[in-house]
Parts: structure tokens; C-alpha cells; sequence
């Protein structure tokens, strides 16, 4: 069951793709009836990152919630963004636990 969702927000983020997934994972909605998720943006260092529309956003916390969450998602950002290693190390452990979204469908269609 899916409890926790973790963003990876890097430079240049879109700030509407990741508002999409804060609407959909990170408001409480449990009061009426539907599931509640842990939810954190995360950056690569915890540091505040500049979106595409030029404000900066204040994560919630580094890397660390990437490693046990039952969903991580990375927002757009700006092409040419360089991602930074220890991000794409996060993102290959969660790829080998099955936790990056693509994959989640990839099971889902190969079981029927």
C-alpha cells in the first residue's frame, strides 16, 4: 500500500508539475475519507532550490526520506540540469526497490 511519496526537487524545478504533486500527496484529506501519505520534497543537500518560475523553495528535507518511500517522483526541471550524483544514486536504490512510478505500471501491466 502506498503510505509514503518523496520528491526529488532539483534546480530549475517546474513549480507547477510539483504543485501537481503536492495537491495530489501532500494535502490532508483524510477527514474526508481519503488516504493520507507521508510527503516530503526533497533536495540533494536540503538547501533551498531555485523553480523555473524563479522563486526558491524551501525543501523539506535532503535525500533521506528517498530511501524508504514507497513512491518518488522527480518533477520537470529545466533541460540541461545537471543531476547531481548522489541524486541518481538515490534514484538507481529506489529503481531496485521497485519505487519509481514507470515501474510501479511496468508490474502492474506484466501481472495481467
Amino acid at each position: 500500500m502506498l503510505r509514503s511519496v518523496a520528491v526529488i526537487a532539483l534546480d530549475q524545478v517546474a513549480a507547477f508539475e510539483l504543485g501537481v504533486l503536492a495537491e495530489v500527496f501532500g494535502t490532508d484529506r483524510t477527514a474526508d475519507g481519503f488516504p493520507g501519505y507521508d510527503f516530503a520534497v526533497c533536495t540533494v543537500d536540503g538547501a533551498p532550490v531555485r523553480t523555473a518560475s524563479g522563486f526558491h523553495l524551501a525543501p523539506h528535507a535532503d535525500l533521506t526520506p528517498v530511501e524508504h518511500a514507497d513512491l518518488v517522483a522527480v518533477p520537470a526541471h529545466a533541460q540541461g540540469t545537471a543531476v547531481p550524483g548522489p541524486v541518481l544514486d538515490a534514484l538507481r536504490r529506489a529503481a531496485e526497490r521497485g519505487r519509481l512510478p514507470a515501474q510501479r505500471l511496468l508490474r502492474r501491466l506484466r501481472a495481467r
